[in-house]
């Protein structure tokens, strides 16, 4: 079941209760169906049928009672209103007579023989009444009146009593249809209530199943997300391997809590990382502390011999020891002081030396300085002869472009009288061309 979707289950629980609503329906339907036909087999056929044959029977009986009223009266007038009414009355039991042959297609086999009996003993007393009619029509009541004693009255009696039978029969057949649709009315109500109560019964089961099989693993999921949310990551994860919507919440669930595992353990792995660092930060500023204080030693020390040399201690040593890092620079110090020491006093050796030597070279540099302005002068005139050849050459280079100008317009003359030549020969014609002297 935990293959199915939700919505599956849903819908197949509806339709469950759609299939029993569906057959409860058919059955009453059935159960309808057999009440209306029983009813119409009463009220459409046997009641008709009955119907009818009470006609004939009252039909009979007025006659009955009209062809004794035709003996015993003796006033012509009334008389003749019973024989009108002997005809009314055989005419309204001719006329059930024809509706009730319309149902006697379909009729049993009992009907058939109790009207065809009907149908015989109508046929022979018919003849008898008119019979009797005439026999008062002409004046022979006692004939009349002992044919109607001997004869017709017992015809009548038999008459009466077969169409009884046959009212009888029809009520019988009625009292049968209606036990059959009251039974079918009270096993309607059984059956109605059985399967409503059968179908809400079932319908409990299924709304029961449905609901445990969603409200369980909900509650089961509630539990696990409600640790989540408290950061408890360690509660497995059931019903991940559902088919339906709540196996993808359950999957979707267990993503959440491995990637909260997984934050856990980063967080802790970051956690570990964080105090180590700290530790190796307080371990640090200790050693800088520490390096800073030996690192203000030295400087102060350093400072102290830069000091006493400035005041020219020339003979001043760092003696006390700086710590390990720095005892090379004190070495070096020392060092720098010695070496000072002896150079400034090779200096001062020196100094006296140096000074004859600045006397030599001053009296060397006045006799260069008389020298230069010699040469000063000489540069001086040879500059006024240079400038004065610069003016005769710029004179001449404008006479050779002067002259220039002078043999570019010869040239075109000469080239204007070539073409005047070439023009008179032309002129002159072949034959003044080969003339030597032209």
């Amino acid at each position: 079941m935990h293959r199915f979707k939700i919505s599956t289950r849903i819908v197949t629980g509806f339709l469950f209760l759609l299939v029993l609503m569906t057959g409860l329906t058919i059955g009453s339907i059935a159960q309808v169906n057999q009440v209306k036909d029983n009813l119409a087999q009463i009220n459409q056929v046997n009641s008709v049928k009955q119907r009818y044959a009470i006609n004939f029977r009252g039909s009979v009986h007025d006659r009955a009672i009209a062809i004794r009223d035709v003996v015993i009266l003796e006033d012509p007038a009334q008389v003749r209103g019973q024989l009108d009414l002997i005809e009314k009355l055989a005419a309204d039991y001719a006329q059930n007579e024809s509706l009730m042959a319309d149902m006697m297609a379909s009729a049993s086999a009992d009907e058939q023989e109790i009207i065809a009996n009907i149908a015989a003993i109508q046929a022979r007393t018919n003849p008898l009444v008119a019979q009797v009619i005439d026999l008062q029509a002409q004046g022979q009541p006692e004939a009349a009146r002992t044919l109607l004693n001997t004869e017709v009255g017992p015809l009548f009696g038999e008459w009466l009593k077969t169409i009884n039978v046959f009212i009888d029969l029809q009520e019988s057949r009625n009292q049968a249809v209606g036990g059959q649709v009251e039974k079918a009315a009270s096993g309607f109500q059984t059956l109605a209530l059985t399967s409503l109560l059968g179908a809400a019964l079932l319908a409990l089961v299924a709304s029961w199943l449905t609901t445990r099989s969603i409200t369980q693993p909900v509650d089961r999921l509630s539990r696990v997300m409600a640790a989540l949310a408290g950061g408890d990551y360690r509660m497995p994860v059931s019903e991940t391997e559902r088919g339906d919507e709540i196996g993808a919440m359950a999957r979707t669930v267990e993503v959440f809590r491995q990637n909260g595992l997984k934050v856990a353990e980063l967080t802790a792995a970051e956690t570990a990382r964080d105090a180590a660092a700290a530790a190796e930060r307080q371990a640090n500023e200790a050693e800088r502390a520490e390096a800073a204080q030996a690192q203000a030693l030295v400087v102060q020390t350093l400072a102290d011999g830069l000091e006493n040399l400035s005041a020219g201690k020339l003979n001043f040593t760092l003696d006390a020891p700086f710590p390990e890092a720095y005892e090379g620079l004190r070495a070096n110090f020392n060092t720098a002081i010695a070496r000072l020491h002896d150079t400034i006093a090779t200096l001062d050796a020196s100094t006296s030396s140096l000074r004859s030597s600045a006397q030599e070279v001053s009296s060397g540099a006045d006799e260069l300085s008389r020298r230069t302005e010699q040469q000063a002068a000489s540069l001086e005139e040879t500059a006024a002869a240079l400038e004065q050849i610069t003016v005769t050459v710029s004179k001449t280079a404008d006479g050779a472009r002067q002259a220039h100008g002078v043999v570019n317009a010869a040239r075109a003359d000469a080239e204007t009288s070539g073409e005047i030549v070439a023009d008179a020969v032309a002129a002159m014609g072949p034959g003044c061309v080969k003339t030597p002297r032209i």
